[in-house]
Order: C-alpha cells, then structure tokens, then sequence
C-alpha cells in the first residue's frame, strides 16, 4: 500500500511541475454567422495576436449543427504569420446550410 501511495505522489508531482499549457497568444471576438456574397452561409469573427511575437499559424476550428443540434460538420479557417499585434478576419467557410455553430478549438504555432 506504501509503494501504491509512493507511486500515486510521484505522479502527482510530476504533472505539478509540468504545470498549465500556455495560454494561447490569440484572442478570438465578434463571432456570427452570416451570409457572403454568393449566399453562402460562413462563420465570420476577428482574431487578434495579442502576443508580441509573430504567430506562424492559426488554426480555428467549428463544429456545426442542425436545427434539431445534431452535429452535421465541421469547418475551419488558417492564417499563417499573423504579426504581433495584428488582427484577422475569419471567414470559415462551411460546404452545407447549418443552424448553429460552437467553437472548439483554437490551434497556435
């Protein structure tokens, strides 16, 4: 039982000092969806590089629903080197009509 208890603290130390992930260097606002110039429906917001190093890629990624909240799809928007500071128009593009959106994931590197 000492060995088990032994064991358990170990690990437990060992994901302390590992510590939280970093916090993202982007901040994502002003999400909706609406309708581009052709009539299709897209995901729009701004990210901002709230960092004061370059961002080499951004990933943002969105589940997409029904009217009844069924999971329909998935899309997601890119930018690449997104200078400190800057800001970028999401324009998430979505290959079917959807009712809802959620965000689930923002991806940095």
């Amino acid at each position: 039982m000492k060995k088990l208890l032994l064991v358990l603290l170990a690990i437990t130390s060992i994901n302390a000092l590992a510590g939280d992930p970093q916090p993202s260097p982007v901040a994502v606002s002003d999400l909706q969806a609406a309708r581009n110039e052709y009539g299709r429906l897209v995901i729009k917001g701004i990210v901002t590089n709230l960092s004061s190093h370059p961002v080499k890629d951004v990933f943002v990624k969105f589940n997409l629903y029904d009217e009844q909240g069924n999971l329909i799809g998935n899309t997601i928007d890119h930018a690449s080197n997104l200078e400190a500071g800057a800001r970028w128009v999401i324009n998430a593009q979505s290959p079917k009509e959807f009712s809802s959106f959620k965000m689930t994931g923002v991806d940095t590197y």
